[in-house]
């Protein structure tokens, strides 16, 4: 009986601490978030970004720096190649004044209206 009680002690104690670890990684590493739409405006001397929903509802800025990296058509782009009016898909974390680009991808523009089209 004792090593029963002893067992489930031990047993509870390695859960509490795994579910501590779990929690504890993933608050530490939380996932990026998604925003799709067009370019609104670009400051390259600022780093910064604003891009409209895709409804043109609502805009958002987004800061950019050495980590973040871009693409278009599968390829390395440049931050000084994202220009006005284009179609775009960030992932990026929150946190701090501004939202920091992970990854920017250009879309071709029949790309950009579809994935419109199904937000």
């Amino acid at each position: 009986m004792k090593i029963t009680s002893a067992l489930r002690i031990g047993t509870l104690g390695v859960l509490c601490a795994l579910a501590l670890t779990t929690a504890a990684l993933l608050a530490a590493n939380p996932r990026p978030h998604v925003q799709h739409g067009t370019i609104k405006s670009v400051d390259a001397t600022a780093h910064t970004l604003v891009v409209a929903d895709p409804k043109g509802k609502s805009e958002h800025k987004f800061q950019w720096n050495d980590q973040s990296r871009f693409t278009e058509r599968g390829k390395a782009a440049e931050a000084t190649d994202l220009k006005a009016g284009e179609h775009i898909r960030l992932t990026y974390k929150g946190g701090g004044e501004m939202p920091t680009i992970e990854h920017a991808t250009l879309l071709p523009a029949k790309a950009g209206k579809s994935s419109s089209e199904k937000s």
